[in-house]
């Protein structure tokens, strides 16, 4: 597998909005949160600003579970909230994945290692095309307004210093 070739523009176009779409979806993620910590907006960008996907997405399941009173509304958090994960999952094989050149369908297959705490090192060979590249974007893309119509179904005293309800 070469490390220096020519990748097809629809192939990086289609990485590069995957990572554009998940980065907003990412930041609309990280404003839920700061609205469920409940203090100034500052304290929430402080405190989520160092943070990986999966530890904002954990915290805003813990404080979610402290602010929010609903039943209803806890179970539609944690569902956005494993939507998310999944999706989060999804980026990360293409973002942290070596592709190897188009093959003649427009498939590439990707190289991804990897081991968290003590686990032994696992391998994966994701393959993917533009299309499939395209599906995940159009994922985070529709769960950013998600997020949204969530927050605003929240009480006015969770998001009262975060959304003008005009």
């Amino acid at each position: 597998m070469p490390l220096h070739r020519n990748d097809s523009p629809e192939f990086l176009r289609a990485v590069g909005r995957v990572a554009v779409s998940f980065g907003r979806l990412e930041f609309h993620v990280s404003f839920l949160t700061h609205c469920l910590i409940g203090d100034t907006l500052r304290i929430g960008q402080t405190i989520t600003s160092a943070m990986q996907i999966g530890p904002i997405l954990e915290l805003a399941a813990r404080v979610g579970r402290v602010r929010l009173t609903n039943a209803d509304s806890i179970r539609s958090l944690d569902k956005l909230l494993d939507e998310i994960k999944t999706l989060s999952e999804k980026r990360h094989a293409v973002v942290h994945a070596f592709f190897g050149p188009e093959d003649a369908d427009g498939n590439h297959i990707g190289l991804r290692l990897r081991a968290r705490g003590r686990d032994v090192l696992k391998v994966s060979n994701p393959i993917v095309n533009a299309t499939d590249l395209d599906k995940i974007a159009d994922e985070a893309e529709a769960l950013s307004p998600q997020i949204d119509a969530f927050m605003d179904s929240l009480p006015h005293e969770i998001t009262k210093n975060y959304i003008s309800r005009a």
